[in-house]
This record gives structure tokens, sequence and C-alpha cells, in this order.
């Protein structure tokens, strides 16, 4: 890297932590993006009890700080969800606009802005929200449905959409194993994700497809859970296999024949792309960026959000009909291979970078 080339100073949470962020950042490294641009990485956040994570911004903004004053730095990239995650970001980005000439790129992940803005902010945290979309350089948003959301509280009109992305080949190489019927959800099982109304749909799904069996991939209310799955009586047709990874996400993914997600706010989950990717049909919640990637009935099934009976009828459609979960899965794949590959998604970055002035670390052939 030459003494002239402006540094990156990009914001998110360790690439070891749960979540859709961490597993960007991660999908960032995998993929060379990291190495091959002049970016130095901050985890501003880490699972775990509140003083691990103070620790966490403690160490972390001193070092931002120091090299954020040497006028070396070209762009601030800061990725941020909202609620607790938002405002940790805020007390890097505020010294950004203060003492710094530098582009500022917010990049927007979470499907939760009109409640954080509208029912969790009062006047003065509504004012510094605007505060700070307006004065980024750039907005980037996961979803059509997010920009617009975003754009109704900010005057700034430097708003562009980028997606996740996942490293598709992983995915493409799954062998299926998909004798019994499998319907898999993997998410945080918290009520916003729709694991109560599921739970109630495969009370109905268990009527109709009796040896049908729930995993549920994720972390979140497990004791909540738990106890509605024993309300239910369905202990031996759901089974919780807590937060999943890597190679166990691929192993369930490979034994499923269904995935359904019925959150009630969404951006771009990436359970999402890798259950499409991996040929799966899929039964989702028609908001936020869900809806820019599943054509309902061609390569997945759109319901509305908060109803169980939807959500049975889909699971049992697709349980009783192979075939047409074997079209589905296999146009979803043709759709995340063309539209959520690396080479696919990458490039809108890239030109996002250049556009502010950042030069790789090497010329790009």
């Amino acid at each position: 890297m030459s003494k002239s080339t402006k540094k990156v100073l990009m914001l998110g949470p360790s690439p070891h932590a749960t979540g859709g962020i961490a597993t960007l950042i991660t999908s960032y490294y995998r993929c060379g993006f990291m190495e091959h641009w002049p970016i130095v990485y901050f985890s501003v956040y880490e699972d775990g009890v509140f003083l691990r994570k103070l620790g966490r911004i403690l160490v972390s903004f001193p070092r931002y700080m120091s090299i954020l004053l040497t006028g070396h730095v070209g762009a601030v990239h800061v990725h941020t969800s909202f609620n607790i995650s938002f405002w940790r970001k805020a007390l890097f980005v505020l010294p950004a606009f203060l003492f710094s000439r530098c582009s500022v790129i917010l990049h927007f992940h979470g499907g939760e802005v009109e409640k954080f803005y509208y029912q969790k902010s009062g006047p003065v945290r509504r004012c510094l929200i605007r505060y700070i979309l307006d004065k980024s350089t750039y907005i980037v948003v996961l979803s059509k449905q997010l920009g617009g959301t975003v754009g109704n509280i900010t005057k700034n009109k430097n708003i562009i959409e980028i997606g996740n992305f996942i490293d598709t080949q992983r995915f493409l190489e799954i062998k299926g194993e998909r004798k019994k019927p499998i319907v898999l959800f993997l998410g945080k099982m918290v009520r916003a994700k729709g694991i109560y109304e599921l739970l109630d749909a495969m009370a109905q799904v268990c009527k109709y497809v009796p040896d049908a069996q729930l995993v549920c991939g994720g972390d979140g209310e497990f004791e909540s859970v738990t106890v509605r799955i024993r309300e239910l009586g369905l202990e031996d047709r759901v089974k919780l296999v807590g937060w999943v990874s890597g190679d166990e996400v691929i192993s369930l993914l490979s034994k499923s024949t269904l995935f359904v997600l019925p959150s009630h706010h969404e951006a771009l989950p990436f359970a999402l792309l890798e259950a499409m990717a991996a040929g799966l049909p899929v039964v989702v919640s028609g908001v936020g960026g869900m809806i820019d990637v599943v054509q309902n009935e061609i390569d997945g099934i759109l319901i509305a959000p908060h109803n169980s009976g939807e959500i049975a009828k889909a699971i049992v459609r697709l349980l009783r009909d192979p075939k047409l979960c074997e079209r589905m899965g296999a146009r979803g794949r043709d759709k995340i291979v063309k539209r959520y590959s690396p080479a696919a998604a990458l490039p809108k970055l890239v030109d996002l970078y250049q556009a502010i002035g950042i030069s790789p670390k090497d010329p790009i052939t």
C-alpha cells in the first residue's frame, strides 16, 4: 500500500459473534475483500456479559481515534442495526463528523427502523438519528423496502441498495439426504422471528403429516419456546439444536425438506439465502428484503406475518408435493447463484469505494 492510499475504518461486531452482520464480515474475509482493500477493521461488539461488551468498546475507541486523527482516513464504513447497535456505533460516527473530513458510509442491517425511530425514540433521539443519517456520505441498505423507510426519515438522497451475499459454492455442493419430512428454522428464537406462530402451525401440520418434524437452529427465548412446545404436545416433533454455524448449517440443510422463516420484519437474512442456495423451497413472510428475494409460487411461498394458518397450509402443501419442492428449490438455487454470490454483490461495494476515492491495495484486474 502506498503512503498516499487512504484507509477505510470499518466498524462492526467480532466476526465470531452471532448474527447477520458478523456473518457478512466473515464473508468479506473469506472472499479476500478485506485483504484487497486498505481496510482497518474494528470489532466494537462481541457476545457475552455487559462488562465484556463495554471492554470491547473501551479497547477499540482509542485506537480508532488515533488513526482517524492522522488525516489518512478516506472513509469510515459502519455496519449497524437499530436499537442499541445504532447508539453504540454513534460513539464512533460522531467523531468522524466532527474531527475528520472523511466520508462516512452508514451500512444498515436489520428491519426494525420504523419501530426504532417512531416508537422507541423520543424527540431528542429522533433529532440525533436524523442528524447522523443526513450527514452521512452514503447510506447502504439491504433491500428496497428498507431504503424507502429510511428515505422517509432522512433528507439524504444517497441511499444505495447492496444486498448480502454468500459463498454459493459451499451450498451448491450439498448432496441431499432428504428422506424424512423435516422443516428447518434458522434464526434467533424470539417473537419477532415468528417462532411462536411456527410452533402453532406445526401443531396443525402434524395432523396432516404425522411424521413431520421441525428443527430449530438458533439461540434466544429457549425456555419460553420449550414451554410452548410442551403446551402444544410437540415434544417428539420439535428439536431445538441451539446456535449453529459453518458445517453444522450445511448438515441441517442437507437433511431438511423445506425452510421456514415467518418473521414479523426482516432485512435480508443469510439463512434464507443459504437455504435457497442449498436447493430448499422456502416459506417466508412477505416483509423486508425477503420480498426482493422470493418470488411467490415460483421459488418459494410468501405468507402474511402473524398467521399460523397460512404457515401450516404452505408447509403441508410442500411436504405433500415432492415435485413442487424440487421445482421451487431448483429455481431458488439458480437465482441465488446469479444475484447473491460474491461476484454478483461485491462490485456494487467496489463502485461505492471508488466513488469516494478509495483505491485498492493492488490494481483491480
